[in-house]
């Protein structure tokens, strides 16, 4: 009798193990704040009924916004409907139907049109809950997701522009700063109050010296081909006193996104 029933338990759970083949799963997320993103519901099951299939996923509302549900390539749920249903002021279920799927199937169902509400790092659930052919609830494992929210990476805008020199007038040396909006060959000249070219950076002439730095006041070495990612840079350059006259000068800075003009007064 001992025997039998021991039988009996491992039939038991075995059938068990064999009805709860079907599997829902959402994979852990990451979302930034005003972000949307689409994440996926898989479905490995094996469905030996027709009729309407419904699949019911409960998230927090004031986390998170399901704005809609998105069918997949392949076979997966089509002709999706959905209706959202708010069990309380902060739990919102997420109910999609479909009558057109295939009743076996491992792979994308739909995906859920997500946007993160709040951060940063934060940590909500979605959790699919339930799973029904023609309202008849199916054994089923189901594994939830966890979205996880930062506030967004501002990337830092640049204006590609140049600034005043400084000092100016000056006798020995001077700075100027400018900002490169994008990746770029960079020319910098240096005219006289009569429009003649006098002096061109690249090319290294023994007028002037002078260094480039970045925004980490690293030196930029290879100066004699300019070529300047985006970011903030600042030229400090001392003209030689037997190579140029007291006046008035221009300093012309040509990128791939335009022509930028300063000037300065030099007095030695």
């Amino acid at each position: 009798m001992k025997n039998r029933t021991l039988i009996l338990l491992f039939f038991l759970i075995g059938s068990q193990i064999i009805f709860a083949k079907n599997r829902i799963a959402i994979n852990d997320t990451l979302v930034p704040v005003g972000k949307t993103y689409d994440i996926p519901v898989y479905g490995d099951y094996d469905i030996n009924q027709s009729g309407e299939i419904k699949l019911s996923i409960i998230f927090n509302a004031l986390n998170l916004d399901i704005s809609d549900v998105k069918e997949a390539q392949g076979q997966g749920f089509k002709n999706i409907t959905t209706e959202f249903i708010r069990h309380k002021w902060d739990s919102v279920e997420v109910v999609v139907r479909s009558s057109n799927y295939a009743p076996r199937y491992n792979g994308v169902l739909f995906y859920l049109n997500v946007q993160a509400l709040v951060g940063p790092d934060s940590l909500t659930l979605i959790r699919p809950v339930a799973l029904k052919i023609n309202d008849e609830e199916l054994e089923c494992e189901f594994i939830s997701a966890t979205v996880t929210t930062k506030s967004p990476i501002v990337e830092q805008k640049y204006i590609e522009s140049i600034s005043l020199v400084y000092p100016s007038p000056f006798d020995y040396e001077a700075t100027v700063n400018f900002i490169i909006e994008e990746e770029t060959k960079a020319e910098m000249m240096i005219f006289n109050s009569a429009g003649m070219k006098v002096f061109e950076f690249n090319k290294n002439h023994d007028e002037i010296r002078y260094s480039i730095f970045n925004e980490k006041d690293e030196k930029i070495e290879n100066s004699n081909n300019l070529i300047l990612d985006k970011g903030k840079y600042k030229l400090v350059f001392s003209p030689h006193k037997n190579k140029f006259s007291s006046g008035l000068y221009y300093l012309v800075l040509k990128t791939k996104k335009g022509t930028y003009k300063t000037n300065f007064i030099y007095n030695k």
